[in-house]
This record gives structure tokens, C-alpha cells and sequence, in this order.
């Protein structure tokens, strides 16, 4: 997550508070120097972070929730001398902690020990309870907001740290296509499965066609067969169904094997194409993640490419195939049926070409629709659990 999430931690944003928790873990410095400022992803586990950074992140966190107790263990020791002195000089003695229970520890002591009601000292397995006399008090830190004079430069930098700190927009969001899927796309899907056995199941999808229209003339054929004067056109060299009809179950037989035989080879074959191509796409998307740079990982969440390895793998392992086999078996008997159609009753294609028309006209306006819908129930809901993690997050947010 970002930054900015990172330390609200599902509690409202309240700009002013926010600005000066930043300020007082002196985190400004750090968020102007971030190409999108408290909107920048960390990474997995603070990748995106250097110790000093988390540690006040962390800081942050705590500091800007509504807890009455705060428990810091020391958050001082990543941190260099002057930024460690400047947060507990404007943090730790500053208004944000007011009327709040702090319990710090830390073995920069020097510091901050002044500050303390109580301080407990914990050396070689014994624990000493000090309690602050008069002269440590009189030399401490009060708890008091600190009204340090400024120059006109100091408080413009500040201005323009705390603006370049807080971006009004994260621009790095993931790219989504709109419309349509490209043809590229669909050539993409193609090439991986080798053109060569696309072009083996295209043949064999025709064949089987082909086969299939002739089972279908063959029949009736053989029901005209039986009607005395009808001749039999290309079946003429069978003979009459009254007489002897074992030749015409025979040549039934032959076309119900073969078309059968044809379609498992089509099946088997797409079988090979789908698993080819998607393997391909598998192993070249794998080799690219696992050769990219630190800064992909920095900006890149987990959860997208677990995603893009793991539901969009599976689009591809198992739907797209079958769509394309569809696809391939809708387009081939569309085919033949003009070609039929145009041999039988031609005035019937005026009407084929209105209806398209009109399929057309409401498809064009359906798909851009459908897909947007798609695409929001598998990125927003990929799965249950992540709905689940959704609804108890917003229950955690808006409970009493």
C-alpha cells in the first residue's frame, strides 16, 4: 500500500493532523523526495523504504491514531542524531502526545530521559526505578509546543515540502485497456500455440463440416429412397431402401464414424494448441517478472501480479481455448450455410443480411458494456476471501 495508507491505517484523513504528524517524524524531507510524495507504494514489507524510514513510518502510525496509550519501542535507533533530537524535540515534547500515555524504550537515554514522569533503567538484568528530582526537572524539556522564530526561507521550504509531500494525484496507477480487445491480442494468443496446428485443426474442423452436411444429405436421401419415381441424386449407386437397405445403415455407419472420429481429433488437437500457447505465454510472462528490476517490485503489489500469474493464467489455460474452438466451429458453419443457402433458396440472404444488421447494431453496444462488468468482477473480486477482507475492513473503519 502507499504511505498515506500506511500510517491513517483505515482511520479518516484529517489533513492538519496528518501535515503535522509528517512533520513531527520529520518525514517531509523524505516524502519530497518521492516521485509521488505519501502516495508512493512501499513495497513488499517497506522494500521501498530505508530502515530509518520505516521506523518512522511506524512512528507515524501510532502517533496519528486516537490510542490514549502508545507503546514505542525504540524508534530512535535507526535513526541519526540530529533527526532522533528533532523528534523528540518536536514530537515527544510537542502537542501531538499531549494527555497521552507514552512508554518508550530506548538506549538513547540522553536524549529523552528529561521528558519522563518515571524512567526505568534495566542494566545486566536489573530494572531501577528513577523518579525526577527538582534539578532534572528545572533542566528538562517542558512539554510545550515550541514557537521557534523562522525565516521567511525556512517557512517557504517547509511549504513546499509539505505540498510536494502530499501530491494531489497518484498518477502510477495500472494501465487498463478500454474497449475492445485488440486483434493483436488474439494474434498474440495465436502465434503461441504455432500456426502450423491451427492450421491442422482448421482443415480438420472443414472436413468434418463437410462430412456432417453430406450425413445430413445422405439422409435425406435415404428417406426419399423409399418413395417409388424419386431418384437419389448422388447416392444413385445405393440401392432402393425397400429392397435392401443394409448398404444404406452401412454408409450411415461410415459418415457417424468418421464425424466422430474428426471431432475427437479436433478436440485432441486444440487440446495441444491451448496447452502449447498458454505455456508459452506462462513461461515468457514468468522469465520477464523474474528478470525485473527492483524498481518494478518497489511499485508493483503483490497482489496484481498474483493475480496476473493466477486468474488471468487460468483465462488462459482453460476459457480462451474453448472460445476459440467455438469460434472456429460457429465461423465454418456459418460458412457452409451461406454456401448452402446460396445453392438452395438465394432471395433467403436478403433477409440473412438484415438480421446480421441488426445483430450487429445491439452486439457493438453490448460488448463494450459486458466487458467493463467483467473486468470489475474478476480485478475487484477475484476471489472470495479477498471480498471477505474487503467487508471486514470497511466494518473495522465505520464500527463504533
Amino acid at each position: 500500500m502507499s504511505i498515506r495508507d500506511n500510517i491513517l491505517f483505515s482511520y479518516p484523513y484529517d489533513e492538519s493532523r496528518y501535515k503535522q504528524v509528517l512533520e513531527a517524524c520529520a518525514l517531509l524531507p523524505d516524502m519530497a523526495e518521492f516521485k509521488h510524495g505519501d502516495l508512493s507504494n512501499i513495497g513488499e514489507n517497506g522494500i521501498g523504504l530505508s530502515g530509518g524510514q520505516k521506523a518512522r513510518v511506524a512512528l507515524a502510525r501510532a502517533v496519528y491514531s486516537s490510542a490514549k496509550v502508545i507503546l514505542l519501542d525504540d524508534p530512535l535507533s535507526a535513526l541519526d542524531h540530529q533527526t532522533a533530537e528533532f523528534i523528540v524535540r518536536k514530537l515527544l515534547n510537542g502537542p501531538l502526545l499531549s494527555g497521552r500515555t507514552v512508554i518508550l524504550v530506548t538506549h538513547r537515554t540522553e536524549l529523552c530521559h528529561g521528558l519522563a514522569k518515571q524512567w526505568v533503567e534495566l542494566e545486566h538484568g536489573k530494572a531501577t526505578i528513577h523518579e525526577p528530582t527538582a534539578a532534572e526537572d528545572a533542566n528538562a524539556l517542558k512539554r510545550s509546543q515550541t514557537h521557534e522564530s523562522s525565516s521567511e526561507e525556512e517557512a517557504k521550504k517547509r511549504e513546499e515540502e509539505q505540498a510536494a509531500a502530499i501530491p494531489d494525484k497518484f498518477i502510477e496507477d495500472e494501465d487498463r485497456a478500454k474497449g475492445g480487445v485488440k486483434l493483436r491480442v488474439y494474434w498474440r494468443y495465436i502465434k503461441a500455440g504455432t500456426l502450423g496446428w491451427w492450421s491442422v485443426a482448421i482443415v480438420v474442423m472443414a472436413i468434418f463440416r463437410v462430412l456432417d452436411v453430406a450425413q445430413t444429405w445422405f439422409i435425406k436421401a435415404w428417406g426419399e429412397s423409399y418413395d417409388e419415381g424419386e431418384h437419389p441424386g448422388i447416392f444413385d449407386f445405393l440401392p432402393p431402401a425397400a429392397e435392401n437397405v443394409i448398404p444404406w445403415l452401412w454408409t450411415f455407419f461410415i459418415f457417424v464414424a468418421a464425424t466422430a472420429i474428426l471431432f475427437s481429433w479436433t478436440n485432441l488437437i486444440m487440446f495441444g494448441v491451448g496447452y502449447h500457447a498458454a505455456k508459452t505465454i506462462f513461461k515468457e510472462t514468468l522469465g520477464r517478472v523474474a528478470h525485473a528490476t527492483f524498481r518494478f517490485y518497489d511499485v508493483t503489489p503483490v497482489g496484481r501480479l498474483m493475480n496476473r500469474l493466477t486468474s488471468d493464467m487460468n483465462t488462459i489455460d482453460s476459457e480462451l481455448s474453448n472460445r476459440f474452438i467455438a469460434f472456429a466451429w460457429l465461423f465454418i458453419g456459418w460458412i457452409s450455410s451461406i454456401i448452402i443457402i446460396l445453392s438452395a433458396t438465394p432471395a433467403f440472404l436478403l433477409f440473412g443480411v438484415a438480421l446480421s444488421s441488426g445483430f450487429v447494431y445491439f452486439f457493438l453496444r453490448f460488448l463494450p458494456t459486458s466487458q467493463s462488468l467483467r473486468r470489475l468482477e474478476v480485478c475487484i473480486f477475484p476471489s472470495f476471501e479477498d471480498f471477505t477482507v474487503l467487508i471486514v475492513s470497511r466494518w473495522c473503519h465505520y464500527r463504533p
